[in-house]
């Protein structure tokens, strides 16, 4: 598409870090450090990238690529010294200077700040596309109890109403990023009108076309990174959706492989495996010690 010259904009859904024990920071920082080198416009966050939030966080200030997460909070302390900015409504950045949250009896509630964007405006061919990203509040309840009680997730349903007035005047096209389950996103998508286009991540199936819920196109391209889904929108004003085309396909063998590509995959794989195996050397050297005392 690139070659074409036809305006488009690459979407990442979320849920892409690595959770294996050993090598989850190398093969996490090679997923972000690719959706980088391919030009990645946005991203969101899923359960996967909460368990890896600090080496995520780390991640995108060395090599920021922006983070939609709407009704997604992290619970933390403002130091007064740095005078931030209240949490945005839309837009912007919205990282504030932190200190880490501690549970104490002592210490103040926190102050809920947004991880990365409420929502963002990204223009593509003079066509202005409004983005909205939606987590599964019960997601946050199979965190481990360490990661799980420094987020806080709101109503999807009750975020996007807030949302979407302000961010539909701003632009021709809302597009809505989905980590929440497909029956969830169909109910929101069927009791709320504004949505233009709704691409369902997390668990979603893989369909070969777009259909409708409501007055919203919705495209669901399978999950874990095992599918490539393409939206192709026709606009006449805005908020107007003239005409869809959809593909979505398995990336498989049928996609020929680029050889810098296959070298620095096989680099990745390598890392990983000699991160793998130090862990287990380690495990194993603390588990003898542990019974020669």
């Amino acid at each position: 598409m690139k070659e074409t010259g036809v305006p488009a904009l690459h979407l990442d859904l979320g849920n892409f870090a690595a959770v294996r024990t050993g090598t989850e920071s190398v093969r996490t920082a090679f997923i972000w450090d690719a959706l980088a080198v391919l030009g990645v416009d946005a991203t969101t966050l899923g359960p996967a990238e909460l368990t890896q939030w600090a080496r995520v966080d780390s991640l995108r200030q060395a090599r920021p690529i922006p983070i939609v997460a709407s009704n997604l909070f992290l619970q933390a302390f403002v130091d007064s010294a740095s005078e931030p900015s209240p949490p945005l409504a839309h837009g912007g950045d919205s990282r504030a200077s932190l200190r880490p949250f501690v549970d104490s009896a002592s210490e103040p509630s926190p102050t809920l700040v947004p991880v990365g964007e409420r929502s963002l405006v990204v223009e593509r061919g003079g066509v202005r596309v409004g983005l909205i990203a939606l987590l599964d509040p019960s997601a946050l309840q199979a965190l481990p109890e360490d990661d799980g009680h420094r987020w806080t997730a709101t109503d999807p349903r009750s975020c996007l109403l807030e949302l979407l007035p302000d961010l539909r005047a701003q632009t021709d096209l809302v597009v809505l990023l989905s980590q929440m389950p497909t029956g969830m996103t169909d109910a929101i998508l069927g009791s709320t009108t504004g949505v233009d286009v709704a691409l369902y991540g997390l668990r979603a199936p893989q369909e070969d076309s777009a259909g409708r819920i409501g007055g919203a196109v919705v495209l669901r391209a399978g999950a874990k990174g095992q599918y490539l889904g393409r939206l192709t929108i026709g606009l006449g004003d805005a908020h107007e959706i003239r005409s869809v085309s959809a593909d979505t396909r398995a990336l498989d063998e049928s996609f020929p492989k680029d050889p810098q590509w296959t070298a620095r995959v096989a680099r990745g794989v390598a890392e990983a495996d000699s991160a793998r195996a130090n862990y287990l050397r380690r495990d194993q050297e603390a588990f003898d010690a542990l019974f020669r005392q």
